[in-house]
């Protein structure tokens, strides 16, 4: 693990938090939000994070003093998803919310940019130069050009709540209730392959990218981590990550129906983290698919909380 760290999530009432770091010898824990978080993400090139919280809020933290740098207010319901990238040499981010509005920002303004009028709940987020995908529970994914604020495609194929995407290029993967992780191609619109080895609902994708060896993970609610080829389209690893026998969630809505359930996955060049609703961290390496560590909710940054849900999202970052 020498020159990666993480940045992980703990979500629970009464004590919603944020940790970094493998154990607690090495936290830093953040604290303002006033209701569990949901969502952590990085923002590339500085030492912050973006967590989106059920108060409605989105926030940027310090990943050196553990202080909080913003507080972006503007959403009406649970943040459930937040994306930063760099559009037009500015530093901006998308909030998507349980009332199904999205939100652009810049990092350095606590007032929105724009406010994108939503439908159903949004699930999930995900950028690709300056499109940006969004999932939600009418089992479509659509594409805005934020360049023009207009919406470029929308892909109907799942049958229930999307769950999941990501976006890449010409080709976007989407994850939902019904199983299975479809792959789309965004010129044509069309589904060209579904990958269905999942036996419960599949929660989240990611997805490394590049030519030379692309590979997707994808999480489902039973616990299980599968890494897939995107050459071949095989399966790479299967492996329960969180408990298969947990009992029903606090809180299905974000997390899934039973304990244990995969919350959240990311990549960074060489390796794979995935957090689970009953408190695990598991970190794989992409080149040999072997287990390097994994963490339990009694090491994870701060412990874990009185009424915790688990750890709800996860972040590989440069420490060194």
């Amino acid at each position: 693990m020498a020159g990666a760290g993480s940045c992980v999530c703990l979500s629970g009432a009464p004590c919603p938090r944020l940790g970094a770091g493998w154990g607690p010898s090495s936290q830093v824990t953040f604290t303002g939000h006033s209701s569990p978080i949901v969502k952590v993400r990085a923002v590339e090139g500085l030492s912050a994070v973006l967590s989106a919280s059920v108060d409605g809020t989105v926030r940027a933290w310090d990943m050196s003093s553990g202080g909080c740098l913003k507080a972006y207010r503007g959403h009406q319901d649970w943040v459930v998803a937040v994306a930063p990238t760099v559009h037009n040499n500015t530093r901006v981010f998308a909030s998507g919310c349980k009332d199904g509005t999205i939100g652009l920002w810049t990092l350095e303004s606590e007032t929105p940019m724009k406010m994108i009028p939503g439908g159903a709940p949004v699930t999930d987020l995900a950028w690709s130069q300056h499109f940006l995908a969004f999932s939600s529970f009418d089992s479509t994914i659509k594409v805005w050009d934020v360049n023009s604020s207009v919406q470029v495609a929308s892909f109907s194929g799942h049958t229930g709540a999307v769950y999941s995407t990501t976006l890449d290029s010409n080709l976007l993967v989407s994850t939902g209730v019904d199983h299975s992780v479809r792959l789309w191609d965004t010129r044509s619109g069309q589904s060209f392959r579904t990958l269905s080895s999942h036996e419960a609902p599949v929660r989240m994708v990611r997805m490394r990218g590049g030519q030379t060896d692309p590979i997707i993970g994808t999480g489902d609610e039973r616990g299980i981590v599968k890494l897939w080829n995107m050459h071949t389209f095989s399966n790479l690893l299967s492996y329960q990550t969180g408990r298969p026998d947990g009992g029903p969630s606090s809180c299905p809505h974000l997390f899934g129906e039973r304990v244990g359930g995969v919350t959240d996955l990311h990549f960074n060049a060489e390796q794979v983290a995935a957090s689970t609703s009953d408190g695990y961290v598991t970190l794989f390496d992409t080149q040999s698919f072997k287990v390097l560590h994994k963490m339990s909710p009694s090491t994870a940054p701060g412990g874990s909380p009185p009424g915790s849900t688990g750890v709800a999202s996860v972040q590989l970052m440069k420490t060194g």
